[in-house]
């Protein structure tokens, strides 16, 4: 369990930033002025994604969800970037 937690920690705090970053991408008007209220969940979205990693069942389990998800946020961030400009 604690290596599950520890991956999830590691791991987590990134997809957290990803996932609010899609966030912030997706409210209306400049990115600075839509940067706080986009990071305001952060923490609740690492808590999340930290419980539902200790409920996974292997570390292996955890650690492939957790970097394929990571992949597919800054994927997507990435796409949105490119696409925008």
């Amino acid at each position: 369990m604690w290596r599950r937690f520890w991956l999830a920690f590691l791991l987590g705090f990134p997809l957290a930033v990803a996932l609010t970053g899609l966030i912030a991408w997706s409210l209306p008007g400049r990115w600075q002025a839509t940067l706080v209220p986009a990071f305001i969940p952060l923490l609740p979205f690492w808590v999340a994604i930290i419980a539902c990693a200790v409920l996974w069942r292997s570390t292996w389990q955890t650690l492939w969800r957790l970097l394929g998800l990571n992949a597919l946020a800054f994927t997507v961030l990435w796409l949105l970037k490119t696409v925008a400009i």
